[in-house]
């Protein structure tokens, strides 16, 4: 999916459904950046926060090519502020476990507690 990420090649994923939007772009009300920035990630919640209409949800449907096969495909969900200019480049794959990121921010918060109630 990382791959489709241009304005002549764009898929997004909504509800585990595999879409080409490519020929849509200029067409699409919000404007092609809104796309573009979600292009190669699951973009179901952008899709849902924005209250397309039923008009819209069924003009989707010309635009699918398949689906997402989650044993072969890893699908990253769209970046925050997909719909608030973004860089549109992918987010970085840091590989730091949510655990130690919880670790890091407590060892830092009790050190801040020491020092300011000595």
């Amino acid at each position: 999916m990382a791959k489709h990420r241009a304005e002549k090649d764009c898929w997004l994923v909504i509800h585990g459904k595999v879409y080409d939007v490519t020929r849509f772009l200029d067409s699409h009300p919000g404007g092609a950046d809104i796309l573009l920035d979600a292009a190669g990630y699951d973009a179901t919640t952008e899709f849902e926060d924005t209250g397309h209409s039923p008009e819209a949800r069924k003009d989707l449907a010309k635009y699918e090519i398949g689906t997402v096969d989650a044993a072969s495909e890893k699908v990253q969900k769209a970046k925050d502020g997909a719909h608030g200019g973004g860089s549109g480049t992918a987010p970085a794959d840091t590989g730091v476990s949510p655990g130690v990121v919880v670790a890091v921010i407590v060892a830092v918060l009790s050190a801040l507690f020491i020092l300011l109630n000595p």
